[in-house]
């Protein structure tokens, strides 16, 4: 679906105006101040013109200003999927936070698209997948990251992805890690500590491929800060482990180490 910033802020302020109703706050002078065009006003004049914004006689003003912004950028954040990445500067400032993200800002009379449901079409965005029927998720993206070392332990790097992105480690060539039935790869990483989560672990749901089919780790959602999950052969063959993220805020793990068993 479609969503305009018009829409957006009309939204945004028939709230405000049913708050300030309800607890008997509006007058005459404040009555003008929660329009929709108002306020998309209040907002496009300091994106396009960049002007110093002055002080308001009424410090609600500022406030509702302020709970208008982040509310567009929460909703533009989910409209638009990032998929996970790899912790630097530029979303080093995410870590532990309760975001999902930064929206792109565009005119106010532009609108941006919602994606509906993820399609089957995300398996075809990785080369590592070609069966995915024996499991139920639809990711919303799917993104490798290779880790480093040799000799039976491998580095993981720190990461950032949200809910419902998948991972999948592989060594740095592409390839995953050569089993022999009954063998065990464990992969073992500690989660950055939430602000939201009062110092619980975010949820991760773990997957596996196995010769291009990917496969439900059969566990439930790991919910601690040091995560470890064990990957057992049934059968030999290539194996790479794959994290999804279970979790309304993004979930950042710090270098971890996998190792065969």
């Amino acid at each position: 679906m479609k969503i305009s910033y018009n829409d957006m802020f009309t939204n945004i302020s028939d709230v405000a105006y049913e708050i300030l109703e309800e607890n008997d706050m509006f007058n005459d002078e404040t009555d003008d101040m929660f329009s929709s065009d108002r306020t998309c006003k209040d907002v496009t004049d300091m994106i396009h013109d960049q002007k110093i914004v002055r002080k308001r006689r009424f410090a609600i003003k500022s406030v509702l200003l302020v709970a208008a912004l982040a509310a567009m950028s929460s909703i533009l954040a989910i409209a638009h999927n990032y998929g996970a990445a790899l912790i630097d500067d530029s979303n080093r400032h995410l870590v532990g936070k309760g975001l999902h993200g930064e929206g792109q800002i565009i005119g106010a009379d532009e609108e941006i698209e919602v994606p509906d449901e993820p399609s089957d079409g995300i398996w075809e965005t990785t080369a590592r997948i070609k069966s995915y029927k024996n499991v139920s998720i639809s990711p919303n993206s799917i993104t490798e990251f290779a880790v480093s070392g040799d000799a039976g332990q491998y580095i993981t790097p720190e990461i950032i992805f949200g809910n419902n992105d998948l991972v999948i480690f592989e060594q740095e060539d592409g390839s995953g890690w050569e089993l022999n039935e009954g063998e065990t790869l464990m992969i073992q990483a500690t989660e950055y500590e939430a602000e939201t989560n009062g110092g619980n672990g975010q949820g991760i749901m773990y997957f596996y491929i196995c010769d291009g089919e990917i496969l439900d780790g059969k566990s439930e959602p790991h919910k601690e800060l040091n995560q470890t999950f064990e990957l057992t052969a049934e059968k030999s063959g290539e194996y790479y482990i794959c994290l999804l993220g279970v979790s309304s805020d993004p979930i950042s793990l710090k270098e971890g180490k996998i190792v065969i068993k």
